[in-house]
């Protein structure tokens, strides 16, 4: 018996299973700038230096930004990431559909070095832990700049909800 109390003894875990709120979201046309890029996978375990510069030259004129991604596996230890920048500027930049559906929506206030690991909990810890599945279409993603220094970030995670 001593043996498997060691094995079975308690632990405390220093993360966080976030409960979504599940909402639908229509379909709709809209304008974005594309950009592509290459990270290690999952994407979310190092802070891209470059995304984040590219964010706070947006927020520096706008209230908040709007992002959706894609995010495709390569054969190699990276994924391919394609990020669109939502814009309202109908004369410019390429016209995309956004994909309606049920989307599992989270969201926190935090920094930079924040968002790493709470988007990764919700990969990895939340949505399994509910059973909800991906799936592999945009995201949609909404960044706020608040006056403190610290972001409000809402993610609204596609879900195939046929699994």
């Amino acid at each position: 018996m001593v043996f498997f109390q060691k094995i079975t003894d308690y632990r405390e875990i220093d993360e966080v299973i976030y409960k979504p709120k599940l909402c639908y979201i229509n379909a709709c046309n809209f304008t974005a700038r594309g950009f592509s890029y290459k990270e290690n996978f999952p994407f979310f375990h190092s802070s891209s230096s470059a995304r984040w510069n590219f964010i706070d030259s947006l927020l520096e004129n706008n209230e908040s930004v709007t992002i959706s991604h894609k995010i495709n596996p390569c054969n190699d230890d990276n994924a391919h990431i394609n990020m669109l920048v939502w814009n309202g500027d109908l004369d410019m930049n390429t016209h995309y559909t956004f994909t309606g559906g049920i989307f599992a929506y989270f969201y926190f206030k935090g920094g930079k070095e924040d968002y790493r690991r709470h988007t990764y909990n919700i990969y990895t810890i939340s949505l399994p832990f509910y059973n909800l599945y991906n799936l592999n279409i945009y995201d949609l993603e909404r960044i706020t700049k608040l006056n403190d220094g610290y972001y409000l970030f809402e993610h609204y995670i596609p879900l195939n909800h046929q699994k």
